[in-house]
């Protein structure tokens, strides 16, 4: 999903260089705004996503100690 997406973004994107004057359009400036902020929120989300999972990880290892429980 991830890679189907990038290879999206990049055939836009080189339209774009074949289109100078859509680099000045006000709907394509909007829409690379907006995909910045997608790509922001996607990796803040798996910042956030591995984080729990090495967390649930130590919690699980932790379990697993002679003595603990």
């Amino acid at each position: 999903m991830e890679s189907e997406l990038l290879r999206l973004l990049e055939r836009i994107f080189f339209s774009v260089e074949n289109y100078p004057s859509l680099k000045t359009n006000e709907n394509f400036l909007h829409l690379q705004q907006t995909l910045n902020e997608v790509e922001e929120k996607i990796a803040a989300t798996k910042r956030f996503y591995n984080s729990a999972v090495t967390d649930l990880n130590n919690a699980l290892e932790m379990k697993k100690e002679p003595g603990l429980k």
